[in-house]
């Protein structure tokens, strides 16, 4: 995958918390923290969602909050019982690993999400983190994601009907091939990122990319 297309997520989770993880790596396929967010709260089992807190590191009010005092501010969300905070756009927080780390050992019941759209800092922060996180790397869709995006149908066809090169076997006349051709032609073109993905104005799917590639390819690897 290339950068432009990948994004991080960094799991902060205490040793003896293993069996407790959320699926992550899965419920982030849509690139979205508010969407892992979302799901998070029907796949962990919680006695009431105001457990799970969603936060966007790119509201620079809120950056600043927590700059300022980050005990306090994770303090003032914390309700009984276990609590799940996210936290987006995690780079954006100056001396963020040390803040992050600060947090993790002031708060006992807590578990951190972390994501961001640059690489660099995600692996920077998590040096203040050792032993204390999990990384995955979030990629973009392959083709089959990208087909039941787009279309459950053709996507169940493919399924059915796709082949492995290596196998060496017959190919099988296919008369859904020009309906399956049309959606690889879009993602031969556009790629596998799911915010682009998911758009279906064409001149839109043109300006996420660009910007894309502004903020992310010149930023993470030019730079």
């Amino acid at each position: 995958p290339t950068v432009v297309a990948s994004q991080g997520l960094l799991l902060v989770q205490r040793v003896d918390d293993v069996k407790h993880m959320v699926p992550v790596a899965m419920l982030a396929c849509d690139c979205t923290l508010g969407y892992v967010a979302e799901r998070a709260r029907a796949a962990v089992p919680v006695a009431d969602e105001k457990q799970i807190h969603f936060l966007d590191f790119e509201d620079d009010l809120m950056r600043i909050k927590f700059e300022s005092d980050c005990k306090e501010f994770i303090k003032s969300y914390i309700t009984s019982g276990k609590q799940y905070f996210l936290f987006d756009e995690a780079q954006n927080i100056k001396d963020a690993g040390k803040k992050l780390k600060l947090v993790f050992d002031s708060f006992k019941d807590i578990k951190l999400v972390i994501t961001g759209s640059s690489t660099f800092g995600l692996t920077s922060l998590g040096g203040f983190l050792v032993g204390r996180v999990i990384f995955f790397d979030v990629f973009p869709f392959n083709f089959s994601e990208f087909l039941k995006a787009k279309d459950e149908r053709i996507y169940k066809i493919h399924e059915e009907f796709k082949i492995n090169l290596f196998d060496k076997l017959p190919l099988k006349k296919n008369i859904f091939l020009d309906e399956i051709n049309k959606w690889l032609f879009e993602y031969l073109t556009f790629g596998g990122y799911p915010r682009i993905v998911l758009e279906n104005d064409k001149q839109k799917k043109k300006e996420l990319l660009k910007n894309l590639f502004i903020n992310y390819v010149e930023k993470d690897v030019v730079s």
